[in-house]
């Protein structure tokens, strides 16, 4: 798929995490996610964190193409205009998808209500991990699965690892405080936060592909806006330091950048972890 076009100051953060990380990142990972978690016509499902609604409309797709169709697809965020994107791209492909504002942390689902629960990208930047994941497992029933993607931390994320060290120096804070969405990635860790919320059966699968960037030149102010949208640290900067920053940032990294441009194209490799574990 091409990317398309996406202007850093035309749109707000939750339309530009649509148009630039779901081609690049997300469109590629969904069905990975998917294959994981084998979805079953007559199911109960949650899409936890949402975002703008990816996993939630690959589902559909995978429904559709098969004549099956779920039982129930709730897809939940906390950010109001993550929801909007999503409903505005999916409405009139899956009505029956029920899009929900709410805090992972504290699910307003009776126990015992879901077959399935997913989450991409998403656990690692919850403020309480634990709970969410308690969460999860009192959501679903009995011997329902929850599968959950999380970044690798940044030593297995190279490009990842020298955009978050520069952005560390140039804004004079830890690393950690700017890299919030590696910050799960042990595989180790990951799984006792699960078997600690009640989870059985916990298995974690390392997995790589690829980010795929067709417009190199605005990655970085795109990232930036994008991240907004979704992680807290980016959302707390006003626009006039966020451009700012991308332009530092991409002159500190220029030299990895260049590594991974290919015919104008940026193609650089990425790597998470995906848990299976069964209540």
């Amino acid at each position: 798929m091409t990317q398309a076009k996406v202007s850093p100051t035309a749109a707000n953060p939750a339309e530009v995490y649509e148009q630039f990380f779901i081609p690049a990142i997300f469109r590629h990972w969904t069905p990975m996610l998917l294959e994981f978690a084998q979805p079953k016509p007559g199911e109960h499902i949650l899409d936890l964190a949402c975002g703008t609604g990816i996993v939630s409309r690959f589902l559909s797709h995978i429904f559709d193409s098969n004549g099956g169709k779920p039982g129930r697809v709730v897809a939940l965020d906390i950010n109001p205009a993550m929801l909007e994107v999503a409903r505005s791209k999916s409405n009139s492909q899956a009505p029956y998808i029920e899009w929900q504002e709410g805090n992972a942390e504290s699910l307003l689902f009776p126990d015992g209500s879901f077959d399935l629960v997913l989450c991409q990208a998403g656990l690692m930047l919850f403020k309480d991990r634990a709970a969410a994941a308690r969460e999860m497992h009192r959501v679903l029933k009995p011997g329902g699965r929850a599968v959950v993607l999380v970044w690798q931390s940044l030593k297995q994320n190279p490009f990842a690892k020298a955009f978050n060290e520069s952005l560390s120096r140039r804004l004079g804070v830890d690393i950690a405080v700017v890299s919030p969405s590696y910050s799960l990635g042990s595989p180790a860790e990951l799984s006792v936060l699960l078997s600690a919320a009640g989870f059985r059966s916990v298995e974690v699968y390392p997995v790589q592909y690829h980010t795929f960037v067709d417009d190199p030149a605005s990655y970085m102010e795109l990232a930036f806006k994008g991240a907004a949208a979704a992680v807290p640290f980016y959302a707390g900067l006003d626009d006039k330091t966020r451009s700012e920053l991308a332009k530092d940032v991409t002159r500190d990294v220029e030299p990895i950048m260049k590594q991974y441009i290919h015919n104008g194209r940026m193609i650089h490799p990425q790597a998470a972890n995906i848990a299976v574990a069964y209540a």
